[in-house]
């Protein structure tokens, strides 16, 4: 079988029809309009940029600029950078220790749990 080209009607698209071995004869043909419609679309998202917000499980994604407002009507939320959380006051005195291994004991005396030296 032949090559085939045909116009389709009603549109301004075209097809062609290849069997056996003229497939090979084909090669390459759509290069150059897949190389012009990668770059149009390249171009088309370089501008627009990217926007951190939580996504409606808590995790954090990336979002277009353009679609940030459908993105928080569907559940998404705009929230800052880094999870943080506030320790309140508490009735104890805060005890720090320094790196290392420490070892702990209880000391009935006192009721309270004392550095082992």
């Amino acid at each position: 079988m032949a090559i085939e080209e045909r116009t389709l009607p009603n549109s301004n698209q075209w097809e062609i029809k290849a069997t056996g071995e003229d497939i090979p004869k084909l090669k390459g043909m759509l290069d150059k309009t897949a190389k012009e419609g990668y770059q149009k679309a390249f171009h088309r998202d370089e501008g627009i940029g990217f926007e951190r917000v939580t996504d409606p499980g808590g995790q954090m994604t990336a979002v277009r600029k353009d679609q940030l407002e459908e993105a928080l009507q569907m559940g998404y939320g705009k929230v800052g950078g880094a999870i943080s959380m506030v320790m309140p006051e508490v009735p104890w005195a805060r005890k720090s220790c320094g790196p290392g291994r420490h070892r702990f004991r209880y000391d009935k005396a006192s009721g309270q749990i004392v550095e082992a030296s």
